[in-house]
């Protein structure tokens, strides 16, 4: 980023990635304020926000906080059920966004940030599976170009079976979205950027407004609008502002284990920030159901490019069934879909995950987010002294002739599974030694969140060039593994026996020599 005589220059070989980024977030921000009845500058205001935090408060690689449609939809659903004086809209919805950069700042600072993370991934995943649910019942009527009687069940099937007051024009520009997206094949993925592009251009030929389908989205908007509301419920507004912060914050613990504390203060000042200057909640970005990590020099492409499209928008109209769709596209790339596979089978796993989703889906998000992350850590602790599996019993880690030996010294299951393999796996990452013997035979209890967790530690392990062999199953929990075809853990690197009988019947272990992980690193240190 830097050339020899120290001014800024732009590097072209970010240019792609920085097109990648811009082709995501910045179409996900326009489609969710405008899907929300927002002013479309508010999503770009809070992309300018949020990269402008990841830039000051980030390292050179680092989550990436913009608006997001899951915390997009909570705002809205807070907004449905404001019942206060408005002077207007958008006013309300940065007052929403500062109270949950302060109520992310206060649990930052109070509550413990781990015992999230002890949430199982089921549950997380009805969470959601029932806010995408509640996504569609307010999308598809928005297709249909019809105005919905609620945001029920009933409300939604009598508007499918209604199709004679269906708005044909809008529906077919939702279906040649569908169409543009699955025919445009692109390695950087700017598919909703250029849609946007497209309908820009064809307004200029045959204005929307005329078909019903669009929307104005250059609303009136100031810089510091939050002094635009009279008469606030600051009862509603605390306990609205405080959900979207709770989802925001498990969001955070179950995608960010790295640095928990320093990207909830960063996504703190980034909803702060946005609501001062005037934009809307911000949230936590995963592209194609990863944690996007970014780069700074493609950082600071990407503020220019969000800046060059602050200060030359022009359009004034842009069709709603477009953006509607643009949403459900984002969620569908936000969701790590492959993940539902690990669920054949797992009768408890998807009794934890339809469960979650049917609360969430009809005791509505505010009060049943509240329910679900309550109920799910009634149960985390139930489990966790019903089974004596206390994260803070230490791991005992031994080298024996070049070998590693993990010895769990109590149960792995969902409550504390990513604790226990991220703690070894800071042991054991500066050890110059391949393979790594990890014995569960104390107890391990095979779920989907284990599995997952089990994959990102050998996939850990696969990077810093180690092979872990997993011992110690019972029968069942192997036939589970192998069964599932976990990455980086096949069928051959899963035994029931110990590892300290795979060991003896080892070549290398007719002269067993046994150290620390102390003792190893001092020695490798001294030489």
């Amino acid at each position: 980023m830097q050339s020899v005589t120290g001014k800024c220059v732009f590097d072209k070989a970010s240019l792609p990635h920085s097109w990648m980024i811009i082709g995501y977030i910045l179409p996900m921000a326009l489609a969710c304020a405008g899907l929300a009845g927002l002013p479309i500058i508010m999503g770009i205001v809070s992309v300018v926000a949020a990269l402008l935090c990841c830039l000051i408060f980030g390292e050179r690689t680092e989550a990436l906080m913009v608006v997001t449609p899951y915390s997009t939809l909570i705002l809205s659903t807070a907004m449905t059920f404001y019942q206060g004086i408005l002077a207007e809209q958008s006013a309300v919805v940065s007052l929403l966004t500062l109270f949950t950069g302060m109520w992310l700042l206060f649990l930052t600072v109070v509550f413990p940030s781990k015992r999230m993370t002890w949430i199982a991934r089921p549950v997380w995943h009805g969470i959601c599976l029932g806010i995408i649910g509640t996504l569609v019942l307010q999308v598809v009527p928005v297709i249909l170009g019809v105005t919905p009687d609620g945001s029920s069940w009933h409300s939604f099937f009598t508007t499918i079976l209604n199709w004679h007051n269906w708005n044909w024009p809008s529906l077919v520009l939702a279906i040649l979205s569908v169409f543009l997206f699955l025919l445009w094949r692109t390695d950087y993925q700017p598919k909703a950027l250029w849609l946007i592009l497209l309908m820009w251009i064809i307004d200029l030929i045959w204005p929307f407004e005329l078909l019903g389908v669009a929307t104005p989205m250059q609303q009136p908007w100031q810089f510091w609008s939050l002094q635009q509301v009279t008469q606030p419920d600051w009862l509603s507004i605390i306990f609205m502002s405080a959900s979207v912060a709770l989802f925001i914050y498990v969001e955070v613990c179950q995608h960010l284990a790295f640095k928990m504390q320093h990207n909830f203060v960063m996504a703190s000042v980034s909803n702060i920030i946005s609501a001062i200057s005037g934009g809307m909640v911000v949230g936590l970005c995963r592209f194609s159901g990863r944690v996007y990590k970014i780069e700074r020099r493609s950082l600071i492409i990407t503020l220019c490019l969000v800046c060059c499209t602050f200060y030359l928008w022009w359009s004034a109209q842009v069709p709603l069934p477009v953006l509607a769709v643009i949403v459900l596209y984002m969620m569908y790339c936000q969701f790590k879909w492959s993940e539902l596979t690990l669920y054949k089978h797992q009768w408890g796993d998807l009794f934890l995950l339809f469960a979650a989703a049917f609360i969430i889906l009809f005791l509505g998000i505010l009060s049943g987010l509240w329910l679900v992350v309550s109920l799910s850590l009634i149960y985390m602790w139930w489990r966790v002294v019903r089974e004596h599996a206390w994260p803070s019993m230490p791991t005992e880690i031994q080298i024996v002739n070049d070998v590693i030996l993990i010895t769990l010294p109590q149960v792995l299951l969902f409550a504390n599974a990513r604790y226990l393999l991220d703690d070894v796996n800071n042991k054991v990452k500066d050890l110059p030694f391949q393979h790594v013997y990890m014995d569960v035979s104390n107890g391990c209890r095979i779920g989907v969140t284990v599995m997952i967790y089990l994959q990102i530690f050998a996939h850990k392990m696969a990077c810093q060039g180690k092979i872990i062999i997993l011992c110690g199953l019972n029968q069942q929990n192997l036939d589970k593994l192998a069964l599932k075809q976990l990455n980086y853990l096949p069928k051959q690197q899963l035994s029931q026996n110990k590892a300290v009988d795979l060991l003896q019947t080892d070549l290398f272990c007719d002269h067993v020599t046994r150290y620390s992980v102390e003792e190893v690193m001092g020695i490798w240190k001294n030489t």
